[in-house]
Order: structure tokens, then sequence, then C-alpha cells
């Protein structure tokens, strides 16, 4: 998304039914991969219904491990 101030990169796992947390992951990870080969300081955004621990339930459970896996990567 080309905004005045700066661009945004998004991606989004909806063509993937139930990814698993690898699955996740790696989506973020190629979009990192995708900002940088257009000079964008790439910074990632995992989210999912619950805020703060707001929600539950395996969903919610799949974004943190992914998040904890995309930590861990980059």
């Amino acid at each position: 998304m080309y905004l005045p101030e700066q661009v945004l990169v998004y991606s989004d796992c909806a063509v993937n039914l139930d990814p698993t947390p690898e699955m996740l992951a790696d989506i973020a990870v190629q979009s990192t991969a995708s900002a940088e080969a257009f000079g964008i300081d790439p910074k990632v955004a995992m989210i999912s219904y619950s805020t703060l621990g707001s929600g539950s339930g395996a969903d919610v459970e799949k974004v943190i491990a992914a998040t904890e896996i995309v930590k861990a990567i980059c």
C-alpha cells in the first residue's frame, strides 16, 4: 500500500486453509524479504482476533507460536 508518508507491505494467509504456525511464520518471513527487496525496513505484525489475551483457542495459539518462530528467525 503506497501512502504519502510510507509504503506498507501486507500479506494474508486466507488462501491457506488452517495454516500451521510454521506456515504463518514462513508467510511473515517471505513478506519481510519482499519489503527488503523494495528497500523497505520491515516491521512484522502478526494479528488474530485476540488482543492481549482477550481471546483464546487453537487459532490464537497458532499465531502466538508463529510469532515466536519469526522472532527466532529475524
